[in-house]
């Protein structure tokens, strides 16, 4: 898997852990009530061990993107990339708050992915 492939898994990461926390709150919920069906806790059981199972996985992800932004040797790769795939920044938003233009943002995203690239050969 290629560097921009990889950070793409993150640019969803914070709103699918939401989604699955939620839903497992809302799994949760149901056990109660339909404990006494064994059948239908059961399935519930395997639902939230389903989606927490999930939860972790985004989460372990999420760990191991951060892990290869610190190793990056410029501090403006891991801002601009901490703030796109970590945070979900949006262009705009990553310009202004590194007082640069946007095309140069885009820029130097590319350069930070050939960085993150070649440490990720390098780990092979």
């Amino acid at each position: 898997m290629n560097a921009k492939a990889y950070f793409a898994q993150a640019r969803s990461l914070p709103v699918q852990i939401q989604a699955k926390t939620k839903q497992l709150q809302a799994v949760r919920t149901l056990q109660e009530p339909l404990a006494a069906l064994p059948e239908a806790s059961k399935t519930l059981s395997d639902l939230a061990a389903d989606i927490t199972a999930e939860v972790q996985a985004y989460a372990a992800l999420q760990r191991q993107l951060q892990t290869l932004i610190d190793s990056l040797p410029v501090p403006e790769y891991r801002t601009l990339l901490e703030l796109r795939y970590l945070s979900g920044s949006k262009w705009e938003e990553i310009a202004e708050a590194m007082s640069m233009h946007v095309r140069w943002v885009y820029r130097m995203h590319g350069r930070a992915l050939q960085a993150a690239q070649k440490i990720l050969d390098a780990a092979k």
